[in-house]
């Protein structure tokens, strides 16, 4: 029998690699935690999550930037995780009374830092409160608004006591006065 020649080819697929998509605190589009890429193809379009007070800004594998045409590499299952820039907003400062500064610039998820020192004739400051929510911010308060704000001026009334001399004569109380024992109007 004549010979003959036989000849073999190498044939080979790329293994599927399963990638966790990992939005560290945010959320994910349509609830997708995994994608699915060939081995050494472009991971191409990846879903975009997002993240109260965070401007989405890649995905990252260790310290590697993910492309659109960057190679899946790993021959194994692994994860990517999202990386966030915190947004910075404006809060402006309302007051009824004298105020060195009207607006400044805070990040989402660092403290407010330095508040304005403000005043008002008659009347004592008692702190910085978001508009319309009674919650009180200090410099230590963390940013959670996501978006810009205005932190109202609150004051309470000075308390004023009139110590008053009848000089040999006497007092009579009224309305809104009280007289106490040793002859003073308080």
């Amino acid at each position: 029998m004549p010979a003959k020649n036989i000849e073999l080819n190498d044939v080979w697929e790329a293994i599927d690699i399963q990638i966790t998509l990992n939005a560290d605190g945010g959320t994910l589009p349509d609830s997708v935690i995994s994608i699915t890429r060939k081995f050494d193809a472009n991971y191409g379009e990846l879903p975009v999550p997002t993240k109260e007070g965070h401007t989405f800004d890649a995905w990252y594998y260790g310290d590697i930037k993910i492309a659109v045409n960057s190679k899946v590499t790993n021959d194994k299952a692994y994860e990517i995780k999202a990386k966030y820039t915190a947004n910075t907003y404006t809060v402006s400062f309302s007051s009824e009374g004298t105020l060195a500064t009207s607006e400044k610039k805070v990040t989402f998820g660092q403290t407010y830092g330095s508040l304005p020192n403000t005043s008002k004739f008659g009347y004592l400051f008692v702190g910085w409160y978001v508009e319309g929510i009674n919650t009180r911010i200090t410099e230590d308060t963390p940013v959670t608004i996501a978006g810009d704000h205005t932190l109202v001026a609150r004051f309470s009334a000075n308390e004023i006591k009139l110590i008053a001399n009848a000089n040999g004569g006497t007092f009579k109380a009224t309305e809104g006065w009280e007289l106490n024992e040793d002859a003073t109007v308080a």
